[in-house]
């Protein structure tokens, strides 16, 4: 059976960093980063201590996923990775993802503001997660008001907002 989880935005992202530093081994998942002008990116930090195993719901090779990496080596590769594109890149969020008890089972970074003039809304990509068993599967999908156009901006990046 399909259990509620969410994500909360961290108030602290020191706060992280520290917990992820001191973890021994962290896992990531990153979606994305597959051609210059990509904007569906985001990363999914899980601690390997904890029962639960991430996978997306997409297709093969559509992600990929670093295993047994130091905290501050995740943290590292994961901030990296969001910003692979071509795309100017203001602000990220990290959020939590907790499970039906509210216990934090891992983060999702992902790219919150583009330049305004790219796109519009600045939250690009939609994600979702569900748990059953100790397993989380990761949606993701591009926010449907953001489409493949054939206006002017298409020459800069291949999408526009309507």
């Amino acid at each position: 059976m399909a259990k509620a989880m969410s994500l909360t935005a961290c108030r602290s992202i020191q706060s992280v960093i520290l917990n992820f530093k001191e973890n021994n081994v962290s896992t990531i998942m990153l979606y994305g980063c597959r051609y210059a002008d990509d904007i569906e990116n985001i990363v999914i930090l899980t601690d390997e201590k904890n029962n639960y195993i991430f996978e997306g719901y997409v297709l093969d090779g559509m992600y990929k996923e670093k295993t047994r990496l130091p905290g501050n080596r995740a943290l590292s590769d994961a901030s990296i990775f969001i910003h692979c594109g071509m795309h100017t890149l203001r602000q990220t969020v990290l959020r939590k993802i907790s499970n039906a008890t509210g216990k934090t089972i891992g983060y999702e970074l992902k790219p919150l503001l583009y330049e305004p003039w790219e796109f519009n809304p600045p939250e690009v990509l939609l994600s979702s997660l569900v748990l059953r068993d100790s397993k989380v599967t990761a949606y993701f999908s591009l926010d449907p008001s953001v489409k493949r156009g054939n206006g002017p901006t298409d020459r800069l990046n291949g999408f526009q907002s309507y």
